[in-house]
């Protein structure tokens, strides 16, 4: 027998039939049980990799099957359950030929009415004019569809019907025996399938009884059918419901056949332009093996409720008082998970164990689904931690329970006890709450505040005071009226949820660890030979950013949308009107946090003495909150409050009580940084629950220049190398949402190649590079606001009258002005175009990224193509095909592993399919309306020598205003009148519902936290 498994022949046969049948059915149910295909999610690959992987496929629509790890190379497989009334049904499924011939044939019809109605039906299938023919159409994208020329089943095979068995027919003087004849050959020749063969309106009417003289209407659905073609591939069967009907979806064999299947659905089944809904019940089926981690499974899935409950609430779905949704309690999921038993049906469901195939467990996503960016986040991150085995920063499910024993029916003991309520308060909060009748989705009273392990001290001490806050609200409500005090209620947790930002911190909980093949080493570029310039020793400077763990909740200005509802109101200066705040850590509270920080930082980093708390206006405004701390090698970081919000009267004057959100700036010094540092600053956000967060606060990388002294060709072939790849670079690595805060420079082809190939002096490259104008010249912005700023190299040759101390860009009564912000001390290249890397991880390979860069330009004098990459984020969407090709090239080109980098590009994928997608997008251009480019920039000067080099720092600017900076100004300060106009008599509160305030001061809360 072995000799027999070992025959090269056998082995070829058994290899060319695998390639046939991909699929292996051990299935119950009907639903298959799928064994990894090529290309699958091969061994070596890391849950990371596998989640990036399937971002990618949830655009791209990628047929990889995700193989779990310890099941015999079998695959996580998908499916689905749509419910719905509507008569669009008939896009995807008709009766079959026997139920449709049975309209005539059967009892329904007298001879006469069959008659008038088979005329009546072959007289317009029979035509060949769409508008007219009830076989002919044109569909919404204007693509004409004739089932009789073209008709394409699942298997792209032509099903088109043969319309000869018609020729000289004529259907008005035909008997009833020749038309009950061409009924049966017509029905005979539609492959089961007579819809397929009818246009959508035709098959609607039908549906509704309405078609000539038919009397009922076919909406049996018992006896339905997929129509011929994708409905073949997607649909499984349809049956009905007390409302309509239930479709259930073919089983996928990969995630991204399941997202394009939703895909399609969403568009065939949509209408005027307007998607229908996504599939509401989504399952996924996951063999396992006998080393699955029952227990870890089962607290990611306590996670991924928690997850879809949150995200529900803040995104109004309904989900707190929707049917068949009940929260699912810590010991049912656990026992479903360990013991292989079946929840009841909530948010989601745990099927029982191999319900659908043999050793396997799935589970069903029965909420959040409409919502793609919540449900691919959730199942990816649950998939990719299955299938690799991989649950690491997972606690054990049993080592703590998230619904606590009054999470449910709040208990005024409880209320005084945890959130430090008066007796009072706690006793009306607390009926308030059992009466509005919410039960488990009492959210804010969940154990968000003991041994919760995806909360740290910091943020559960001030998630605490927020929840005593909504607490004293809601014990603060007056309504008499049941729903009334529901929807109160409702209103006042959706702000919590909000403010709390809880859901963030989920996230990062279930997010798949990214694993360093060599932490030590890992932010290093690595030649594979020597190197002459050491690119891993110039030395660089990080400004890390993450977001304060209270959400920024505040009322602003809204106009009607036309629709009924409203929108904020944008006004001339394209920014919104604020009216007030009412959550959000105050200045004296953001102080002390970034003391603890700083605290927690030098601590981490080995440093020693007191944070000394600095007073630096480095944004024009004043408002700078900021501590410097030392580290073991007494080296200065720095800790602040940066992208301060803020409004001012028409006068200039900054509006306090409009200070508000911001992010917190971590700034290293000048170092060849070890990733022990890195990892530092990370250990300290974490530690205090700030978030990175990539669509707010950038991450900015700098470079030391000295490698570049008297090398203007190197220095050259940096820039023209950076060109080369700064679409690809920025779609992976800068959000859509803040382009416009690091714009890619606008510079000639011709200046282009003129860098990939200089011959020119290092003065003759800053002129160029001024004259060329690489900055941001808009009206409005700054000029450091672009992809890469270099103004600190050429610096020398930029006219003194345009070299000015910074100014801050939003006062009204600041006019705009064309100033550089240099340093003869300082020359760097800062990189502004990254997001704030959320972990160690991502700042190494930011790093690792620049080094290679850096390399090619120094080490290299290999050709570089002088190509300006300027491809936009929307065309990369339309065009994912041409990301991977563009990105493998970069990494092939500088020496990278490309496996490395892809996962971003996934999830920038559907980041960026999700942004278009809302409502509130604005291409670029559109954005810029207010910023024209300024043209009356001065030409290079000669360079100056170190004696007479200038710095902007104390220097007044003292030329003259443009027109354009004037009219800049002029919008300014009318939206600050508007605005003005909009705080004393626009209504703070449209809807009528309770809001949440913040009452409770934290300051003291943190201060006790300071060295512990």
């Amino acid at each position: 027998m072995l000799k027999l498994l070992k025959n090269p022949s056998l082995i070829l046969i058994f290899s060319l039939l695998a390639g046939v049948f991909p699929q292996v059915y051990v299935a119950k149910y009907d639903y298959p049980d799928f064994l990894s295909r090529l290309p699958a999610s091969s061994g070596q690959k890391t849950a990371y990799e596998v989640w990036g992987e399937m971002m990618e496929s949830s655009v791209a629509f990628n047929a990889k099957a995700t193989q779990v790890l310890g099941s015999g190379r079998r695959a996580i497989s998908w499916g689905g359950e749509k419910e719905g009334s509507s008569s669009y049904v008939t896009r995807i499924f008709g009766p079959s030929a026997h139920t449709f011939e049975a309209i005539v044939e059967g009892y329904s019809m007298d001879e006469e009415e069959q008659v008038t109605f088979l005329r009546d039906f072959f007289s317009r299938w029979m035509n060949n004019r769409a508008g007219e023919s009830i076989r002919v159409w044109i569909d919404e994208d204007g693509v004409r569809h004739d089932p009789a020329q073209e008709l394409l089943d699942a298997k792209g095979r032509n099903k088109a019907i043969n319309m000869s068995f018609l020729n000289n027919f004529d259907p008005q003087t035909a008997s009833h025996e020749q038309l009950m004849n061409k009924w049966s050959e017509f029905i005979s020749k539609t492959n089961n399938s007579p819809y397929s063969y009818l246009t959508p309106g035709t098959r609607r009417k039908f549906f509704k009884g309405e078609f000539s003289s038919l009397v009922d209407p076919i909406d049996d659905y018992y006896d339905m059918v997929p129509n011929l073609g994708a409905p073949e591939k997607y649909m499984s069967e349809i049956e009905d419901t007390s409302v309509g009907w239930e479709v259930k979806f073919a089983p996928q064999k990969s995630y991204g056949e399941f997202q394009e299947m939703i895909a399609w659905f969403k568009k065939t089944m949509g209408r005027g332009g307007e998607l229908f809904q996504a599939p509401g019940h989504q399952r996924m089926v996951v063999p396992i093996g006998g080393n699955f981690n029952r227990s870890k499974a089962a607290e990611l899935t306590k996670a991924a409720q928690a997850l879809i409950v949150l995200e529900g609430i803040a995104g109004r779905s309904g989900i707190e008082t929707a049917d068949y949704k009940s929260i699912i309690d810590d010991y049912e999921i656990i026992e479903a998970l360990e013991d292989g038993y079946e929840t009841n049906r909530g948010p989601l469901r745990v099927d029982d164990e191999d319900r659908f195939i043999n050793n396997s467990i799935s589970i069903e996503f029965r909420s959040g689904t409409k919502n793609s960016r919540v449900a691919r986040f959730i199942q990816a991150s649950m998939a990719s931690r299955f299938s690799r085995g991989d649950f690491t920063g997972i606690s054990k499910a049993d080592s703590w329970n998230i619904i606590g024993e009054y999470s449910t029916y709040p208990d005024e003991d409880d209320l005084v006890e945890r959130f430090g309520l008066t007796r009072s308060q706690a006793q009306r909060a607390a009926q308030k709450l059992r009466r509005a009748g919410l039960s488990g989705y009492n959210i804010a009273l969940w154990n968000w505040y003991d041994d919760n392990p995806m909360l740290g001290d910091t943020k559960k001490a001030i998630l605490k005071n927020l929840t005593r806050d909504y607490l004293i609200d809601v014990a603060s409500l007056r309504h008499t009226n049941y729903e009334n005090l529901k929807k109160a209620v409702i209103s006042l947790q959706r702000e919590w949820v909000k403010s709390s930002n809880i859901a963030e911190d989920v996230k990062k909980y279930m997010m798949p660890a990214r694993k360093f093949s060599d932490k030590e080493n890992f932010h290093k570029f690595k030649p594979g030979t020597r190197m002459n310039v050491d690119v891993n020793k110039i030395d660089l400077g990080v400004e890390y950013s993450a977001k304060f763990p209270l959400k920024f909740e505040g009322d602003y200005a809204m106009i009607e949308d036309g629709s009924g509802g409203y929108n904020r109101q944008r006004l001339m200066d394209g920014k919104m009107s604020w009216l007030q705040t009412r959550v959000d850590m105050s200045p004296e509270e953001k102080e002390e946090y970034l003391k603890k920080m700083a605290v927690d930082l030098r601590d981490r980093l080995g440093g020693e003495g007191e944070p000394e708390r600095l007073f630096e206006d480095g944004h024009g405004h004043g408002l700078d909150i900021a501590y410097k701390i030392k580290d073991s090698k007494d080296r200065s970081w720095r800790i602040e409050w940066d992208g301060i919000g803020r409004n001012y009267t028409p006068s200039g004057e900054v509006l306090v009580e409009s200070v508000r959100a911001g992010s917190i700036e971590v700034v290293t010094p000048k170092f060849e940084p070890n990733m022990d540092e890195v990892q530092a600053v990370y250990d300290t956000f974490e530690k205090n629950n700030a978030l990175p967060y990539i669509k707010a606060g950038g991450g900015h990388l700098n470079i030391d220049l000295t490698a570049f002294e008297g090398k203007p060709k190197e220095f050259a072939r940096f820039l023209a190398t950076f060109h080369e790849y700064r679409s690809v670079i920025a779609f992976l690595f800068q959000d859509l949402n803040r382009i416009k805060s690091a714009e890619p420079v606008d510079i000639s082809e011709e200046f282009a190649q003129k860098l990939a190939n200089w011959n020119g002096s290092e003065a003759d490259l800053k002129k160029a590079l001024y004259n060329e104008g690489y900055f941001n010249k808009r009206v409005g912005r700054k000029t450091r606001y672009t992809h890469l700023d270099v103004s600190a190299y050429f610096q020398d040759v930029i006219p003194p009258k345009f070299i000015s101390d910074d100014f801050d860009i939003s006062n009204p009564k600041v006019p705009w002005r064309p100033a550089f912000r240099v340093n003869p001390k300082i020359r760097k290249a800062e990189v502004r175009m990254f997001n704030a890397p959320r972990d160690a991880y991502e700042s190494a390979l930011q790093m690792k990224l620049f080094r290679a860069i850096l390399n090619k330009a120094l080490n290299k004098n290999d050709e570089i193509s002088g190509e300006m990459q300027s491809i936009s984020h929307e065309e990369y969407l339309e065009r994912p095909d041409r990301l991977m090709d563009d990105l493998k090239k970069m990494t092939d080109d500088l020496g990278l592993e490309m496996r490395e980098f892809r996962p971003l590009a996934g999830e920038a994928l559907s980041n960026v399919e999700h942004y278009t997608q809302m409502k509130f997008y604005k291409p670029l251009a559109d954005q810029l309306t207010n910023n024209p480019k300024f043209t009356n920039w001065e030409r290079a000067v000669r360079p100056r020598g170190a004696r007479s080099a200038i710095s902007s720092e104390g220097r007044a600017y003292t030329g003259e205003i443009s027109p354009e900076a004037r009219e800049f100004q002029r919008l300014r300060i009318q939206s600050a009148e508007d605005s003005a106009y909009n705080r004393a008599n626009a209504a703070t509160n449209l809807s009528g519902l309770p809001q949440l305030k913040k009452k409770t001061n934290c300051v003291t809360a943190i201060r006790d936290l300071i060295g512990q």
